[in-house]
């Protein structure tokens, strides 16, 4: 099951040329300036917003298609669709629920502990869940344990930036994302299977802007 998060960015076509250069190692970190400051959760998009991104070194976008109370759900142009409930976060719990990404599924979650909001180095959340994938029979734990290890400088498609590192794993799969205090928003993610019988596919993702939709 993808999962994709979004920050601001530069031009795609020098992007694409540095990502196919470093998308399988994931950025080169250095150390950062000074201490970062603490990040409020990212604003809410409105419906109709697209992000644009590179995803395994090539141009990706993804729509906000929905919203319907807390939920939120996005629509990818290979045709994946996912929601998340904003209840448990926007941007680093599970989906809910997933349509045409590698499977099709839901996840239920039971309880959370914890947040990463405001965002700071050592702040960790827990997720007690279980998943379930169409015609896979009975369910699987999906729980989903996030920590910020660290700060890291980046070079990447929205420029050279100081970022917190969020570690996040699963029984299925292990997560890196970048996030940048300047933009709020996640500018680097990487993603690999911890099992061979995993759906969610090595992988690697990069902001480079995102459209709203005039203000009606």
């Amino acid at each position: 099951m993808p999962w994709r998060l979004i920050s601001r960015g530069l031009a795609l076509a020098a992007a694409t040329i540095l990502f196919a250069a470093c998308q399988t190692a994931g950025p080169e970190e250095m150390p950062v300036s000074g201490d970062l400051p603490v990040i409020e959760a990212p604003a809410e998009y409105p419906e109709g917003t697209v992000i644009h991104a590179i995803v395994d070194g090539e141009r990706s976008t993804q729509e906000l298609i929905a919203k319907e109370g807390t939920r939120e759900t996005w629509r990818r142009d290979d045709g994946c669709t996912f929601t998340r409930d904003s209840r448990y976060d926007r941007v680093f719990s599970p989906a809910v629920s997933w349509q045409d990404c590698n499977s099709t599924g839901t996840i239920r979650i039971r309880e959370k502990e914890g947040g990463l909001w405001p965002m700071q180095v050592g702040v960790t959340v827990s997720y007690d869940a279980v998943g379930n994938t169409q015609g896979g029979g009975s369910n699987w734990s999906a729980d989903y344990d996030c920590e910020v290890t660290g700060t890291a400088r980046i070079e990447v498609a929205a420029g050279t930036l100081d970022t917190y590192k969020v570690e996040c794993r699963t029984p299925w799969r292990r997560m890196t994302s970048y996030v940048a205090p300047g933009l709020r928003q996640t500018v680097y993610f990487r993603q690999a299977p911890t099992r061979a019988n995993s759906n969610s596919p090595n992988m690697t993702w990069q902001f480079v802007r995102v459209e709203t939709p005039p203000s009606s």
